[in-house]
């Protein structure tokens, strides 16, 4: 994942440099493997022992009969991030081991099979393509306590050629057990103790273990446990022993070893096991082990035992089957068929359609692991089978079972294989129960047209079920750590992995487990103190919201908190009155936890002891600490409700209060209702009264809030952004008039009531909130500003006499992310290369100049620790998912976190989308993405679908990952259109200035925009321009019933949740762009569809949720009605219980 190479060493006389230098002679090929756990590292060292020891001699007995091929370091990421407690338990190495997964978190030694893993894909390659005799696969074991310096054992699988098992279960494995035994080496099959030692039992006979794997191939596999609580110098010398004795003993073995596997291979059952159970072999063995613990001893005390006992290592069928002549998958499961290839299976395609006689697997039941294992809830069926002719298209793979891999191909293939590709998630999004798996056979011999397939050329086909579900769906953007977070004052991260939270060093990779809350006691006092059932307490006590300082948990339990301190192990009830509790969020020190009940701001410590109520006339109409919905909506954040702010420290908490009583109601009819219900919301619209804002701190102890003096500003004001400063001794809030033609940031001491206004920011159209100042040491900060028509970072003195730009240029600071005042540097994102990307970078305090850190194409999404000595970077690309990796803070690589190595979309007929740069009329520089059919043919004609948002610095022509929609239009272009997704000077990341074109007069600018793109594509050939249709939601929406109302280049036009009049829609966000109506009747009316229904060009569908809290339904009502009165044919389609986007199953998607 990280690109290291594995290192393999060839050791021959004569040497051979390939698999094909073999073809000549009799030598016999060994592959030995170690480290694919890099924590079991002792075979790793026995291994390069041996090599070391075997390169130096001009000869050695063991290169006459062998090509020895060595892999030593398999597990080359997990190697590179050495801990010394990465093997807890385990006798050294002292300098600390490597990790037992690979980089994206895998076990290799699970991943014989579905092949995640490029270390597998690149392995099995090399062992089909070698091929080789006899496999070794070192290891170390930690399981039960036994007298064995290493234990060994073979594959179990029944479905493996028997000879060759049982040639090394009856001959090899005692001789060298024997030898091992006179140097004083005690070595037994593996195996671990059930809880009454009267079982040794081996581990699964799953092919996704490496042994199993090779013994399924007809190989002479091996597996080789070193004991983990010996001297490392120990294991290490047992594995050399033992991989020299095996080799010493094949060679002696040599002819026989040849001809055994050679009739493995030729000689086969056509029925074979495909699912089984672990029994016991014929009578008992005695085991060396020890003593069993009493209480209070300790385990390396213990005195020698053996037990006689039943060695369960002896697999039994449960499910077989007839191998079939033949199996067949359709051409769109490409990612199955590269598996096949990287497995060294042979592999056709029918050339022609041909008609066949299939035997079919009807499902009637699939069944979901309840857990996630390795990256998959694995999957297992029942079915019926059917017999069928049927006409199979061109294209389809054939699997021909008459080839040497004939049994790793049906127990890959079969549905109800228990290890296949349907156990591991290949085949679930086209599985349906009622229906026939993907794979089916052909039973008896015919022939087909077919040929032989070297490669995979992608050609599956994107389905609606595949992008958006439910059924079928596929994870197209797989999957990446959200957990990841850096621990407090360090250069140590957080990393949850198998369910354990890790402390991780940045430098090393090192890992110590973080102490655990033992949630048994807590879940005891829960079941207690609440009378619940046990399973209810300790769901509850796994739930809870775990305190700043991780040192008490809080739950809500019926309405009420209670919190349990993790050092006391004391449970709490904080509250007991069984009212609902909003918004509850602890204090900086975790000393108290502040909630809003009943439209009052509470706070109660968390020590135990009375409420402290810090408001108590709150009412619907009358907020604390609570905001409306245009105040979330448009100012602190889409869900983000909280109005109030804990100081650091613990001793203040400042809060908003807003007065509805002059905001207007707006109804939301729930018309599926027999008698009619609404939901009412206060909904400001433009023009329309604001609620009163005002702002209070309250200190604890203190008998009552003291309201933060705002008498210096006019009524209509929004108090846009409140934050305390680093000392939690000045509040810091952000007042503006309601047009947001002026910022000011305001000071008041958490002591005083008066403020003092610091700075105040204008331009030539609009001020929004660049979110809290960024404080330095020396009482100066930096401020994000959009003064010149590009935001940048202005460095404002202590006396506020004196702004000094940091940075500068025709593009803008998206982010500050930090300073680190010690070297000198100021953090941040931007996009100073391209519009279209995120990326970091740093500039120094003083002067100098601007440094790009993040170096990959892309969207970066960057976390820097509190020293700003590493970060963690999230980036995407338009056709890449999110990956993550670490780095120091100048931008030097040190190791992936999550490489996100999803492969679906490679197996899907699409184009990689183009990034085109273009002229508006007047010379403007525009951007878009344009999405080709994949069978793009220029000397043809193709219809263009144009997708559109276009809302003010709100740009869809983006370089990242945009899951589904980025799939709905790639699915698009496979129906046959042309993808264009444009945006609007508006609407780009380039620079404020570019918006401020479309102040006042919402839609002109946006809409010639738009058809100057058209106008740039259509100068193609290949463009019909005849059918150009648009689409878009929300402000996209209106853009799309403009255009249709303004402009006759678009043919058809889908508006979603439009907003066709700007007076319907909020007062914040329209009179920032569009003043006052009062102020500009004609721009309101010139930029209204409604207003221009009669001029309709083209077919329009309109699309509404009933529901829609945003932009009212009232929006397209008042459209509807306009185009109506006009004559205007247009469809629509209302989603009853849908709110701003159509997302209850069953109305999201349609079936045809």
């Amino acid at each position: 994942a990280e690109k290291r190479p594995i290192t393999a060493l060839i050791l021959a006389t004569p040497m051979v440099a390939t698999p094909v230098d073999l073809r000549e002679g009799n030598r016999l090929v060994v592959w030995l493997l170690g480290n694919i756990h890099a924590g079991e590292c002792a075979g790793k060292e026995a291994i390069l022992s041996l090599c070391r020891d075997i390169a130096v001699r001009d000869t050695h007995g063991l290169l006459e009969h062998f090509v020895i091929v060595a892999v030593p370091n398999y597990n080359v990421d997990g190697n590179e991030q050495q801990g010394l407690h990465h093997r807890p338990g385990q006798l050294g190495p002292e300098e600390g081991t490597g990790l037992r997964e690979n980089i994206q978190g895998m076990d290799l030694n699970r991943d014989f099979v579905k092949l995640d893993t490029p270390e597998a894909r690149a392995l099995v390659q090399a062992l089909s393509a070698w091929n080789p005799h006899i496999f070794i696969d070192t290891h170390t074991t930690n399981g039960s306590r036994h007298r064995y310096a290493l234990t060994y054992d073979i594959a179990h699988n029944p479905a493996a050629p028997s000879a060759p098992r049982e040639w090394l279960r009856q001959t090899l494995l005692p001789q060298v057990t024997k030898k091992l035994t006179q140097k004083k080496i005690e070595t037994f099959f593996y195996g671990n103790f059930n809880s009454d030692k009267t079982r040794w039992t081996t581990f699964g006979h799953e092919p996704r273990y490496s042994s199993e794997y090779m013994g399924l191939r007809g190989r002479l596999a091996i597996l080789s446990e070193a004991y983990s609580y010996l001297p490392y110098r120990d294991r290490i010398a047992a594995h050399r022993e033992f991989i020299t004795e095996t080799l010493n003993v094949a060679a002696s073995h040599h002819a026989a070893v040849s001809t055994l596997l050679k009739q493995a291979t030729a000689t086969r059952s056509q029925k074979q096991s495909i699912r089984a159970k672990n029994g016991p072999y014929p009578g008992k063995v005695t085991i060396l082990g020890y003593r069993d613990k009493e209480k209070g001893e300790q385990e390396d005390g213990l005195a020698p035992q053996d037990y006689r006992l039943s060695h369960y290592a002896n697999f039994e069928t449960t499910l077989e089957v007839q191998r079939p002549f033949a199996y067949l998958m359709g051409s769109e499961h490409g990612r199955v068929a590269q598996r096949l290839l990287w497995h060294g299976v042979e592999l056709h395609q029918l050339t022609e359609k041909q008609d066949v006689t299939l035997d079919q697997s009807l499902v009637t039941k699939i069944n979901k692991a309840k857990s996630t294992f390795q990256g998959h809830r694995t999957t297992s069926l029942e079915v019926t089978r059917e017999s069928s002719t049927q006409t199979i298209p061109a294209g389809t793979y054939v699997i021909y079972t008459g080839q040497p891999l004939a049994q790793l191909i049906t127990y890959l293939l079969e549905p109800r294989s228990d290890d296949g590709f349907t156990t591991w998630n290949f085949f679930d999004h086209a599985m349906q129960t009622g229906k026939a798996h993907p794979v089916s056979r052909i039973s008896r011999a015919i022939d087909l047209s077919d040929r032989l397939v070297e490669t995979i050329r992608p050609s599956a086909k994107l389905t609606l079920d595949q992008i958006y579900g439910p059924r079928g769906r596929i994870s197209f953007g797989g999957s990446f750590p959200l957990s990841l977070r850096w621990l407090p004052k360090t250069d140590d991260y957080r990393l949850r992995s198998g369910n354990r939270n890790y402390r991780v060093d940045a430098e090393s990779g090192a890992r110590t487990l973080l102490p655990e809350p033992d949630y048994a006691v807590a879940q005891k006092k829960l079941e207690t103190l609440l009378g619940v059932p046990a399973k209810a307490a300790a769901k509850l006590a796994k739930g809870g919201q775990l305190a700043p300082t991780e040192k008490a948990t809080l739950y809500r339990h019926k309405n009420d908190l209670l919190l349990y301190d993790h050092g006391s192990q004391e449970l709490r009830r904080l509250t007991d009155d069984k009212q609902v509790k909003q918004l509850v969020t602890f204090s900086s020190d975790a000393s108290y936890v502040a909630f809003v009940r009943k439209y009052n701001l509470v706070i109660v410590p968390t020590s135990g002891g009375p409420e402290v109520p810090v408001t108590t006339d709150g009412a619907e109409h009358l907020l604390h600490g609570y905001l409306d919905w245009v105040y979330q909506e448009e100012l602190y954040g889409r869900g983000n409700y909280r109005g109030f702010w804990w100081s650091p420290g613990s001793k203040s908490i400042a809060f908003l209060q807003l007065d509805e009583r002059p905001v207007a109601k707006s109804p939301i009819p729930d018309h599926l209702a027999i008698r009619a219900k609404s939901q009412t919301t206060y909904y400001p619209k433009a023009g329309d009264a604001l609620p009163k804002v005002s702002l209070a701190i309250y200190q604890l102890g203190a008998a009552a809030p003291r309201p933060v003096d705002l008498s210096g500003y006019e009524h209509d004001i929004l108090i846009s952004h409140v934050n305390w400063s680093p000392d939690g001794q000045q509040l810091y809030f952000q007042v503006q008039n309601r047009q947001q033609t002026w910022l000011d940031l305001c000071t008041v001491g958490s002591d005083q009531t008066k403020p003092r206004r610091l700075l105040r920011d204008t331009t030539e159209a609009w001020v929004q909130s660049p979110g809290a100042p960024h404080y330095l040491d020396d009482g100066s900060f930096l401020w994000l500003s959009e003064a010149t028509g590009y935001r940048h970072i202005q460095h404002i003195t202590a006396n506020r006499r004196r702004r000094r730009a940091l940075t500068a240029g025709k593009w803008e600071v998206q982010k500050i992310l930090g300073v680190d005042e010690h070297l000198g540097f100021v953090y941040f994102l931007g996009n100073r290369e391209s519009g279209a990307e995120s990326h970091a970078y740093r500039v120094p305090l003083r002067n100098g100049p601007v440094t790009r850190l993040t170096r990959q194409a892309g969207n970066h999404s960057v976390r820097f620790n509190d020293s700003f000595s590493h970060y963690i970077d999230y980036v995407s690309g338009i056709h890449r998912p999110v990956s993550v990796s670490l780095h120091r803070a100048d931008g030097t690589w040190l190791r992936t976190l999550a490489p996100n190595l999803v492969d679906h979309l490679e197996y899907y007929h699409v184009r990689q989308p183009e990034f085109v740069e273009f002229a508006a009329r007047d010379g403007h520089p525009l951007s878009a993405i344009l999405i080709k059919p994949p069978d793009f043919d220029p000397g043809k004609q193709y219809p263009v679908l144009c997708h559109v948002y276009g809302g003010p610095q709100a740009p869809v022509v983006r370089n990242r990952w945009q899951g589904s929609t980025y799939l709905w239009h790639q699915y698009l272009a496979q129906q046959g259109y042309v993808i264009w997704i444009s945006d609007n000077r508006a609407a780009t990341h380039k620079g404020v200035r570019g918006a401020w074109s479309m102040h006042l007069e919402m839609g002109k600018t946006e809409l010639q925009d738009l058809e100057d793109g058209i106008n740039w594509l259509g100068k193609n050939a290949w463009v019909d321009r005849r059918r150009v249709g648009i689409w878009g939601w929300s402000y996209g929406g209106y853009l799309v019933s403009y255009a249709l109302t303004h402009s006759k280049l678009f043919k058809a036009g889908i508006a979603g949740a439009p907003v066709t009049d700007w007076r319907n829609y909020d007062a914040i966000y329209t009179e920032r762009y569009m003043g006052l109506p009062k102020d500009n009747p004609e721009g309101y009316k010139k930029a209204s569809p409604v207003h221009a229904a009669s001029r309709l060009h083209g077919k329009l569908l309109l699309i509404h949720g009933a529901l829609d809290d945003n932009v009212h339904l009232s929006n397209t009502l008042q459209f509807s009605n306009a185009l109506q009165t006009a004559g205007k044919q247009f469809e629509l389609m209302i989603y009853p219980n849908n709110r701003h986007g159509i997302t209850r199953p069953g109305q999201s998607q349609l079936s045809c």
